[in-house]
């Protein structure tokens, strides 16, 4: 990696990878978002879909760390 202004530069290709996945996970949370306007959903469910996006936001953290 090259550094520039004392600080490290993501690679391209992480970069776009990081990129989308993130366009990735604000569909997931879009998708959350309309569970949560259906009151026939359950919480659980809500849950188990929140859990999957903070898995994926953690794979994003990971990929640019």
């Amino acid at each position: 990696m090259a550094t520039c202004c004392g600080g490290l530069k993501l690679d391209p290709a992480v970069r776009e990878d990081a990129r989308r996945r993130l366009l990735s996970v604000r569909g997931h949370v879009d998708a959350v978002l309309r569970m949560l306007e259906n009151d026939r959903v359950y919480c659980v469910d809500v849950l188990k879909q929140v859990k999957a996006v903070d898995g994926a936001l953690a794979k994003v953290g990971n990929l640019v760390l």
